[in-house]
């Protein structure tokens, strides 16, 4: 008996949050719709030992959250990392759709590209 109290507590739990979540997305669907302006947030690398990885995951997670901080694009630059960063970019660019890693020299064509200059 006491343990379908447990399961039921566990399933109003999971549905509460279920329908938080869904109110969130909506409201931030519906409210970013409404903006006229793209954000571009541009991140600059360079050397190595930096946490490239950190950073964009932290910046993605504060854009799922934050109204604040609502990004479109997020632009990795490349000022001259090392190989083990420029693979973390890399994969990171692949992994999300709206996360580029650029060189200096690409970045005017990306902006005049996006529309965002």
């Amino acid at each position: 008996m006491s343990g379908e109290y447990v399961i039921f507590a566990l399933l109003l739990i999971s549905c509460i949050f279920a329908a938080i979540e869904a109110v969130r997305i909506y409201a931030k669907l519906y409210l970013s719709s409404k903006r006229s302006f793209g954000v571009l947030t541009v991140v600059p690398l360079f050397g190595g030992g930096n946490d490239a990885e950190y950073i964009v995951r932290s910046l993605i997670w504060k854009s799922n959250w934050k109204e604040c901080c609502l990004m479109e694009e997020i632009v990795l630059l490349d000022l001259g990392v090392d190989e083990e960063t420029a693979l973390i970019c890399q994969k990171l660019s692949e992994e999300n759709s709206f996360v580029y890693f650029l060189k200096p020299e690409e970045l005017k064509d990306f902006l005049i590209e996006k529309k965002f200059d």
